[in-house]
């Protein structure tokens, strides 16, 4: 029984990561706002493939294009006490590769590639209710109610990027993003074999001017609002599945102060499996589709493929 209940924290841990850049626009992922012990540490390594039509930093759609993007990125995640609540200090470096089918104006297609280095992000989250600070003891034993706490990230413009190319892995630009992740719990704690969690975390997007885009002297673009919701359930102390959702609206964008009304508005979801593999390691998988768009809304598919060290 203590094994189990050790697999099922490092599983809980491992569940506490969060997503740059291109995995942002799919959406984050369940367990990813769980209570942890406080003091831990813990490096992840994972894939992002995304096949559609949005580019890098998954915030610009482009209609009549097939894109695919391949990221490879490394997190360091250091939860921590913030401003006396529980919470936690992100760092992402992302590398990768973007390519594309592009077909302009309804005429015939080109093709275009780029590989290199993409935006570091920087974030923290921090607990505002329902999250106490749990030592390694007393987390075994806490029986969770709901939590609610205030996410802020920000994306450093340090990617490979150059106007010439039409396709980039750096955006170019600053961006802030700004969520309330809340989780309401029904288990009798938070390493109960069938721990049931209902997750709604609604973000706002906000966006710094891209002064040197591929069209155009300035790009600027609307704030975009996105929301997800996962419904999870453990299925053992170390396994356990998710069904997601994401929707997302707004993000129009003006190209020298001129509107091109290509507001997004989309729907999508997926399913997410998480297994720990030893009392240090775990992985877990996401698959997702759009559903459901409007013409200049995010379309195509996503795979998400995670691996955690954690000590």
């Amino acid at each position: 029984m203590r094994m189990k209940s050790i697999w099922q924290l490092v599983m809980v841990l491992f569940a506490a990561a969060v997503f740059p850049s291109t995995a942002f626009a799919q959406g984050e992922g369940p367990r990813v706002y769980f209570p942890t012990p406080e003091g831990k540490n813990q490096v992840t390594v994972f894939y992002m493939g995304v096949d559609g039509n949005q580019t890098v930093d998954g915030d610009i759609i482009v209609p009549e294009a097939d894109i695919s993007v391949d990221t490879a990125l490394v997190q360091f995640t250091a939860v921590r006490e913030i401003f006396g609540q529980p919470g936690a200090f992100l760092l992402f470096v992302p590398v990768g590769e973007v390519r594309g089918e592009l077909r302009l104006g309804g005429g015939d297609g080109f093709e275009t590639k780029t590989s290199g280095f993409g935006d570091v992000l920087v974030g923290m989250v921090v607990g505002l209710a329902g999250t106490p600070s749990l030592t390694r003891e007393e987390y075994v034993a806490y029986k969770p109610d709901y939590q609610v706490g205030v996410l802020g990230r920000l994306t450093i413009p340090t990617g490979d990027y150059d106007s010439e190319r039409t396709l980039n892995y750096g955006g170019n630009r600053w961006i802030t993003e700004i969520g309330l992740p809340a989780t309401f719990f029904i288990g009798e704690s938070l390493l109960d074999p069938n721990l049931m969690t209902i997750e709604f975390n609604p973000v706002l997007t906000l966006f710094g001017d891209n002064n040197d885009p591929t069209s155009g002297d300035v790009l600027e673009q609307d704030p975009l609002f996105s929301a997800d919701l996962h419904l999870t359930r453990s299925f053992s102390p170390a396994l356990w599945g998710s069904l997601d959702a994401q929707y997302s609206l707004g993000g129009e964008t003006k190209i020298d102060g001129v509107d091109q009304g290509n507001g997004q508005e989309a729907l999508s979801l997926g399913a997410t499996l998480g297994l720990n593999l030893s009392s240090s390691l775990s992985t877990q998988v996401s698959l997702g589709k759009t559903v459901a768009r409007n013409d200049d809304g995010a379309d195509g598919t996503f795979v998400r493929v995670k691996f955690g060290v954690l000590f």
